[in-house]
């Protein structure tokens, strides 16, 4: 029997946990932060904010700014959604991750929470493994968590080729 591993994986995390409900697409621009101001930071930031040109890291005031001034560079063929700001919840993160993770047992017994966001699969011994990884792709966007799903024979590979998919 051959290793094999799947890995998936939810970009920024803290902004999926609370976007989760939102049901509707494409999402609005989503940014968490963390701290009071005016030392407030980017902790996370949707898809869509940071095509904005948000980063993690960046104080809140910065932005701003940024998301502000990309919308005005935008064509002017629809209106640039609304920048929503979020302090972190911790608890809904959380939650989010605790119904990961049962989703996930559902699909193998061996997983492994690594950090939130991030689940590691050992597949081996299923009788479809890929199936198996359709099944935790599956899973996470019927929690509201849409995520990458990657497998490989090798668990640094597979965790790689899931943070790396667009």
């Amino acid at each position: 029997m051959h290793p094999i591993s799947a890995c998936l994986y939810i970009p920024d995390f803290a902004a999926a946990a609370l976007q989760r409900e939102e049901r509707r697409l494409p999402r609005p621009p989503l940014v968490v932060f963390t701290g009071k101001a005016p030392n407030s930071a980017v902790h996370a930031a949707s898809a869509s904010a940071r095509d904005g040109g948000i980063r993690e890291g960046m104080t809140l005031a910065e932005a701003r700014m940024r998301f502000a001034a990309h919308s005005k560079l935008s064509p002017a063929s629809k209106p640039a959604p609304a920048l929503r700001v979020h302090e972190r919840d911790e608890a809904a993160e959380a939650q989010a991750r605790r119904e990961t993770l049962e989703m996930a047992l559902t699909v193998s017994p061996r997983i492994e929470d690594a950090q939130p966001g991030l689940l590691m699969a050992d597949l081996a011994g299923l009788r479809d493994p890929h199936a198996a990884a359709r099944q935790l792709a599956n899973g996470a966007d019927r929690l509201g968590l849409p995520g990458n799903v990657a497998v490989s024979l090798n668990r640094f590979a597979a965790e790689c080729a899931a943070r790396t998919q667009s």
